[in-house]
């Protein structure tokens, strides 16, 4: 009999063998998982959650995304976007009793602010702090310490480090007059962490998500005198490319994290070419994207809906290409993770 959670897409697998092993194993793979989940949930309910239950619980996990990892790698042409599309819609419905009690995997999935990598869950990522009961908490400490979210706290410490060194060395000089500005600012962590590092400096957060900008002003309370929260559309600003520098000021820092792993490459393009006037003479922007070896894409993809443009090294040389930035001050780099590349473009 055809397994319950590949109804509805089965009939569009004939001829399709390689893949309809791999369905059949995983089909195999969920009963295993749903089973071992119960199992777990009632050990925790009984003894309470220790290193021991909560390192059988990632081996239930590993061990399912392992079969989805298989089938993200078949050949071209094996599955059509829309038959992807259905397996994981019915992948989810087949697990979701046990991977919706995490509060990251749901908040990520539900997407209350229209995206996956809104600013509660990236700052639920840096601060590596779980939350919820149960098998529910067991689920948010593997999701926080996933490889993918040790990457996230990598690239933020290898930023604010970066940033903290670079305003440093401004301050040395000028003593005073140094501004940055954030597009996409999130929770603003990595600003607060910049600022016990540097001490304030004039700021802007800039962000769509009123939200984001209310929580950041929380977190950037001791520094308030210094910041400007601004809610605005990010498209203004790539529509706006010669007078953005009139609107928003010329910085010393530019800093947009985590925008680009969302933006086609002509946008990308559009909108490195718009911050680019906003950068004063000897300033730099930095901005990141995720790399293609991300090990926690298909988890990603496959559990949360989160789905966001993965970059080789040359995809990143193309967009910084198409920029006309002169080559010269465009520095490619990665985060000490590997799995982030970092650009450095600075302005002479």
């Amino acid at each position: 009999m055809t397994p319950h959670f590949l109804n509805g897409i089965i009939k569009y697998m004939s001829g399709k063998i390689k893949a309809g092993v791999l369905l059949d194993k995983l089909s195999s793979a969920i009963n295993i998982f749903n089973k071992e989940m119960e199992l777990l949930n009632n050990k925790i309910k009984t003894i309470g959650l220790n290193n021991g239950i909560q390192n059988q619980l990632t081996g239930a996990v590993v061990s399912l995304i392992d079969e989805c990892k298989a089938i993200d790698n078949l050949p071209p042409g094996k599955l059509s976007p829309s038959e992807l599309g259905q397996l994981k819609s019915a992948f989810r419905n087949s697990t979701f009793k046990w991977f919706m009690q995490s509060y990251c995997i749901r908040r990520s999935y539900d997407k209350p602010q229209g995206y996956a990598g809104d600013f509660a869950i990236i700052d639920s990522i840096y601060r590596n702090v779980p939350t919820g009961k149960n098998i529910g908490l067991a689920l948010d400490k593997y999701y926080l310490e996933n490889v993918g979210s040790r990457a996230m706290r990598s690239r933020e410490s290898f930023i604010v480090e970066s940033a903290s060194s670079f305003i440093r060395s401004k301050l040395a000089v000028k003593k005073e007059h140094i501004s940055l500005i954030d597009i996409g600012s999130g929770p603003g962590r990595d600003i607060k962490d910049i600022f016990d590092k540097t001490g304030p400096i004039k700021a802007i957060l800039m962000d769509r998500d009123r939200e984001a900008l209310d929580y950041s002003e929380k977190i950037l309370a001791p520094y308030k005198n210094s910041i400007i929260f601004k809610q605005v559309n990010l498209l203004r600003i790539m529509a706006g490319e010669k007078f953005n520098a009139g609107k928003f000021g010329t910085h010393d820092l530019i800093m947009c994290v985590g925008l680009y792993d969302y933006l086609d490459h002509d946008t990308s393009v559009r909108l490195t070419r718009s911050l680019y006037p906003m950068l004063k003479n000897g300033g730099t922007m930095i901005i990141s994207n995720w790399d293609i070896s991300n090990p926690s894409r298909t988890e990603l993809e496959w559990v949360c809906d989160w789905n966001v443009y993965h970059r080789t090294e040359k995809d990143m040389r193309c967009i910084l290409t198409d920029t006309k930035i002169p080559h010269k001050n465009i520095n490619l780099t990665r985060d000490p993770s590997g799995h982030f590349h970092v650009v450095f473009i600075s302005k002479s």
